[in-house]
């Protein structure tokens, strides 16, 4: 079902659409394709950061590689020192 905010997105990936149609003819410069292209992704890329700040809030710390990389080389130099 197409609700008033996916007829919007529909909206704005039309108007991109137009625009790269209207830079291809000659019609308009690039750099306002530039703006269509970053107005049309704004959404796309907000969702993308926001669930990405929500996946490493909710990450549980042991599952960091960086984090297990951190604890097997301290790991490694305690056992050198005893």
């Amino acid at each position: 079902m197409l609700t008033r905010k996916r007829w919007i997105e529909v909206a704005r990936i039309g108007v991109t659409g137009l625009i790269a149609l209207l830079v291809w003819q000659g019609l308009v410069p690039i750099q306002v394709l530039w703006v269509a292209i970053a107005i049309g992704l704004y959404r796309l890329v907000k969702t993308g950061v926001l669930n990405l700040i929500h996946e490493h809030k909710t990450a549980p710390r042991s599952s960091s590689p960086l984090r297990r990389w951190w604890l097997c080389s301290v790991a490694r130099r305690w056992r050198m020192l005893s």
